[in-house]
């Protein structure tokens, strides 16, 4: 999986013009064939990962939920960000920039 992300303040996701060619595709998904687990312990919890898709995604930051500075499950320090992403039509039609549209997530 490969994540390219650019950082902007709050809301100065409205100012971007240029979007690459990238952002206006769909994220392809792809079902692995062959799963295999991946374990691990951190923070004295152990943690067992079976991945079922590859991802291929080009987006743009509109939201960030940091729980480094504040969490309430143990798996926040192994999964510390949440990013809410736009793609596609939504970033061809430019809906972004309207200052009506607001953008929020919530409950990973």
């Amino acid at each position: 999986m490969i994540l390219i992300i650019t950082s902007f303040s709050r809301n100065d996701f409205r100012s971007v013009d240029d979007i690459a060619p990238e952002v206006l595709k769909e994220p392809l998904q792809v079902e692995i064939d062959f799963r295999q687990n991946i374990r691990f312990t951190k923070d004295g919890y152990e943690y067992n990962l079976t991945p079922l898709y590859e991802y291929e995604i080009s987006g743009l930051v509109v939201g960030k939920w940091d729980y480094r500075w504040f969490s309430t499950y143990n798996y926040d320090s192994v999964f510390p960000v949440d990013l809410c992403l736009i793609w596609g039509s939504n970033m061809a039609s430019k809906v972004y920039k309207n200052n009506a549209v607001k953008f929020s997530q919530d409950c990973r």
